[in-house]
């Protein structure tokens, strides 16, 4: 960390944008007197709201041309009783790794502080490519919860745009929830957990509800 004459401390990091080019970005933060960045006050906790939180990471997704998957993207192209509750933002993106490095920075420049900070966890491997997964996860200090779940962008990744935001399609979220129970048919081989298992289902359900429901109104 390199400090400032104004009496604010710099961090400074290393990324990739989307074409593989490096970036630097400067964030500062306002400092202790240990010359460390002030940790986040009650004050710009409550200020930091869930909506402001939402509106940085979607002007993010925008402008880097990021794909929204998961259930965010379910429920934008389903009626509203086939929903369910979407806490974070899934994303695809290449250099996925720098990307969420990139919105955790953009998200303490506006919180004023060193609020959030990036984790990485390996899961299961892709169901469409065999390759093991790394999540990397812009986490909230306060809540130790995710906001947003960067992966890499797939091969072969369908989408539909809607007010300037990428969604994965319905169909292709159908094909890889059945790829995944049908992988999972052997539970010897079956490399997800019980919870997984049971929440692909019942996205599933919703999916295939939801179209029954499209064909009952033709």
């Amino acid at each position: 960390m390199e400090l400032l004459d104004m009496g604010m401390p710099i961090k400074r990091r290393q990324t990739k944008n989307n074409f593989g080019f490096d970036n630097v970005v400067d964030v500062l933060f306002p400092i202790d007197s240990e010359g460390e960045p002030k940790k986040p006050t009650a004050a710009q906790y409550k200020k930091m709201t869930k909506k402001k939180i939402n509106a940085v990471i979607v002007k993010k997704a925008k402008k880097k041309k990021h794909i929204v998957h998961g259930s965010r993207a379910m429920n934008i192209q389903m009626s509203p009783q086939f929903r369910r509750k979407a806490d974070d933002y899934d994303m695809w993106a290449p250099y996925s790794g720098s990307q969420a490095d990139q919105l955790e920075d953009e998200l303490d420049k506006v919180a004023g502080s060193d609020m959030f900070y990036e984790r990485d966890i390996v899961v299961s491997p892709d169901v469409l490519t065999g390759r093991e997964k790394i999540i990397h996860q812009v986490v909230h200090r306060k809540t130790e919860k995710s906001v947003a779940d960067y992966m890499k962008k797939p091969t072969r990744a369908p989408f539909i745009v809607l007010d300037g935001l990428r969604f994965e399609t319905l169909a292709h979220a159908k094909k890889t929830k059945e790829l995944i129970l049908d992988y999972c048919e052997d539970e010897m081989f079956c490399p997800f957990d019980e919870k997984r298992i049971r929440k692909t289902k019942r996205d599933l359900n919703r999916i295939k509800r939801f179209e029954k429901s499209k064909k009952k109104k033709k």
